[in-house]
């Protein structure tokens, strides 16, 4: 690592939110431990938060340093949160939120101190699309608005798909790479992005039940000679419901209205 990332991961500020892409463990572990370092010399509380226990090199990193971690953790400022000891609660991208939320609320309550969290290997059982990475993120990034804290997630490049990093780059206004921390020339406020999601939830609110289940066949291939055999309706009947769906959505092709119900997490 070089100097110049050690001495800005030592001078991050409130609601400051960044993002490390790394290429290898070493990478996360030297980049992780030092953003930590910083904020226990600076009498900053740190939390923890992994798919994963903390790794052996890790606290080797922190400790190597002349950090006392048996000390901060006794003195309750730093702790750690394996998200593996918590599968049942985190079902969906909702819920993992609030469970983010509640953790670091928890962690923040009763002391004045700024916090330093760091969340890593988070992606432990849930699958999500497009939708629930930008709704994520999104959410993660308003939260480090609204609290006093520096928040830094990891995110391991081979594990990265495009449309992912996308997100991340609109998402995180700092991003760490190859030891280069710069603004990202992408990023888009949280309300923004969570507005415009929000506003594709109305639209699809407005269908009926039967538009919203005519809606998920057509997403999922079916011909209109097929999904009236399936509802046993005429063949007219549901193209005139396709109609009125599209109409509704705003929307005037195929294309985009499969392109809709995947932003929507509509299977």
């Amino acid at each position: 690592m070089n100097d110049s990332i050690f001495i800005q991961l030592g001078i991050l500020k409130q609601h400051d939110h960044l993002c490390h892409i790394y290429y290898n463990e070493t990478e996360c572990h030297e980049i992780g431990a030092s953003f930590f370092v910083h904020g226990i010399k600076r009498n900053e509380k740190c939390l923890y938060i992994s798919g994963k226990i903390l790794p052996k090199e890790f606290i080797y990193r922190i400790t190597g340093s002349g950090i006392d971690l048996n000390k901060a953790r006794r003195e309750k400022d730093f702790e750690e949160v394996a998200l593996g000891m918590h599968v049942k609660k985190i079902k969906d991208p909702d819920s993992y939120i609030r469970f983010l939320r509640l953790k670091i609320e928890s962690f923040l309550k009763d002391s004045k101190k700024i916090s330093r969290i760091l969340i890593t290997n988070e992606d432990f059982s849930i699958s999500y699309n497009n939708a629930d990475i930008a709704w994520q993120k999104a959410s993660l990034d308003k939260i480090c608005s609204e609290k006093p804290i520096i928040l830094m997630n990891q995110y391991e490049i081979r594990r990265i798909g495009s449309e992912d990093l996308v997100n991340i780059f609109r998402t995180h206004p700092k991003v760490i790479l190859k030891d280069v921390l710069f603004d990202s020339p992408f990023y888009v406020a949280p309300d923004r992005i969570l507005s415009s999601l929000n506003t594709e939830s109305n639209k699809y609110g407005s269908l009926t039940n039967k538009e919203k289940g005519i809606l998920r066949h057509i997403v999922n291939g079916l011909s209109s000679k097929n999904i009236a055999k399936e509802l046993s309706i005429s063949v007219k009947t549901v193209e005139t419901h396709r109609v009125r769906i599209m109409r509704k959505l705003e929307i005037h092709n195929i294309v985009d209205l499969v392109k809709f119900a995947m932003k929507s997490r509509i299977t």
